[in-house]
Order: structure tokens, then sequence, then C-alpha cells
């Protein structure tokens, strides 16, 4: 009960304050969207469950729609650009991105925890790069505007690192990963030469992707390529929106203008599209979104399933998943072990 008024709290922190910056028609769908949704989780009666999550996704593509217009309509003349000046590129740079801000050696156990494991299966060669607040300005260059929101508490932290992330790919490629993506396969050099790299999935809640949209053909905290492009026509609209702007219209505001950016770029589209679409989203153990949890008891069966099922494992140092229970580790306790 603790833990869900404290997200019903984050939601009013989130959404509450912009419906005095933005329209009600893009604010208020997104409350209703969330409060549905967190009834429906705590619903015990199955199609009852059912309904609530229909409601709360029909209320996320409403307020998807509106961002979606809005975005176009304020932004025409920079997609024009985008679309006028597409150029592909390769850039092949065998580096991994993270960052943990507070720097490595403050990092809590599940960090370093998942960072030892990215190592592990990466393939030899692989360059490993943690970006932080001492270091973040030796490799990217924000705008002055991006710094002063930051610095000043308008930009979350979580916002900043999508600058971070943008900035860091249009410049040099690679590939990006969240210091808490655990990486639960073998990954080859291969991954290195698409040029456009991120993880698809089919959804496997129907509100999962808070996105409006059922099926996830990227994910933020996996992104990369070699086309250098599409990251620089990315950061060219980031950038226009953060001069103008001061709030965001979501807070998965990154991936209403990746969408729209597959729209005028259709070459890049095409490359999202030949990736293989996975029946498991890596967020999935975490969300509730697949038949086994984070905290059950760790049987071979279980992770014989989980080690099938999830090439990425998307965790959370946020949330407090026990490592035992009943004197047996949990799958928690086996993957971080």
């Amino acid at each position: 009960m603790t833990s869900l008024l404290q997200s019903i709290s984050r939601i009013y922190q989130l959404n509450i304050p912009n419906i005095f910056y933005w329209s009600p028609k893009i604010t208020l769908p997104r409350i209703l969207s969330c409060h549905f949704r967190w009834v429906a989780i705590l619903m015990p009666i199955k199609p009852l469950k059912n309904g609530l999550f229909k409601l709360a996704y029909f209320f996320e593509k409403r307020c998807y729609r509106n961002i979606k217009l809005r975005l176009k309509k304020d932004f025409s003349a920079e997609l024009a650009q985008i679309a006028t000046n597409y150029q592909r590129q390769y850039v092949k740079n065998q580096t991994v991105w993270y960052s943990w801000w507070q720097g490595m050696d403050a990092a809590p156990k599940l960090i370093k925890a998942c960072i030892k494991q990215m190592q592990q299966q990466f393939p030899k060669g692989t360059q490993f790069i943690n970006i932080d607040q001492y270091n973040f300005e030796s490799y990217v260059t924000l705008t002055p505007r991006t710094l002063d929101l930051f610095k000043t508490g308008n930009m979350t932290h979580a916002h900043f690192s999508d600058q971070l992330r943008i900035n860091l790919l249009a410049k040099y490629g690679g590939v990006w990963l969240d210091a808490t993506l655990w990486v639960n396969h073998k990954q080859d050099g291969a991954i290195f030469d698409i040029p456009f790299f991120s993880y698809r999935a089919m959804k496997s809640l129907s509100i999962a992707s808070d996105h409006g949209m059922m099926q996830g053909n990227w994910q933020l905290y996996l992104l990369g390529g070699t086309n250098t492009y599409f990251y620089q026509a990315l950061k060219m609209l980031n950038d226009a929106y953060w001069q103008r702007y001061s709030k965001v219209m979501h807070y998965l505001q990154l991936d209403k203008m990746i969408d729209i950016l597959f729209e005028v770029l259709p070459e890049s589209a095409k490359d999202m599209q030949k990736l293989p679409m996975h029946n498991h989203d890596p967020g999935d153990l975490l969300a509730g979104g697949y038949p086994d949890s984070l905290s059950q008891i760790a049987t071979n069966q279980v992770m014989a399933d989980i080690a099938n099922d999830f090439s990425f494992i998307k965790l959370s140092w946020k949330i407090q998943v026990p490592e035992k229970r009943d004197g047996y580790l949990t799958v928690f306790g086996e993957l971080v072990k």
C-alpha cells in the first residue's frame, strides 16, 4: 500500500503542475491513464482488471496522439530540415556507454554487478565508459540552456540522462546501456554493425510501454547504431524543444520524438523494423508481465526459462528485491550473486 501511495503521489508530481503549462488535452488523459492502471494492478477480479487496463490504454493513446500532434506542429520547420538533409552515415565504434552520475566508486552493489556482467558478456575489445558528473564535459558539449535547466532542478536527472545518451550516440556512435540493465546473453561484435540498434519486444502488459503503443519497437535504455544521422537528428529536435520549453509534455518525452523521427526518416524506420521481434520485454520481470518474478525462489526450471526468454533484463536500484527467501536464492539473488 505504501508503494502504491508513493506511485500515485509521483503521478501527481509529474502531471498536475503541467496542467498549467500544457493543455489539459495532454495532461488529463495522462492522469486518468495512470490511475486506471494502478487500480487495475490492485484489482483481484480478472475481467475487471482487464477492463481497467483497456481504459488506461484508451486514455494513454489519447494523450499520446495529442502530444504527437503538438510536437509536429511546434517543430515542423526542424522536422522538414531533418528530412531534407538526410544522409546515411556509417560510424563503427565498439564502445558501450553507460552512466552512474555519482561515479562508480559511489555506485550501489546492484549497479556494480550489472556493469561487471556487461563487461563479461560483450566481446573482447569492447570499450566501456561511464559518464558521470566529473567527466561528462570531456565527452559531450551540452547547450547552456540544458545545463541551466538541470542545475536549477527544472530538468530531472532522468531527462538529463537522455541528453547524455543522445549527444554521445550522435557524436561517437556505439551502444548506450542503462547501468541497471542486466546482459543475460553473450553478445557478439555484430551488435556494433547495426545501423539502428535497440530491442524490439511485444508488450506483455497492455499499458507497460506507458506511451500508448502495444508494441515496443525500441527501448531508451538500450540504444545504438552506426547510422549516427538518426541521433544527430534526434539531438537537433531535442535541443530545439528544450530551447523553447522548460517542462516535458510527457515523462517519456524521448520516445515521442523517436517515433516522429521514424515517420520523417523512412530509411531509419526500415532499419528499426529489421531488428528481431522478441516475445518478452526486458522490463517484464520487474513490471509483472512474466509468469515468474525477481522475488521468487530461483529453481532450476525458473532460471532455465528466464535464460531462454531474456537476452536483457531491466533491473532497478530503487526497488528493493530480496536476494534470499526462506534460505534460498531468489531469481534476483541468483542473477547478482
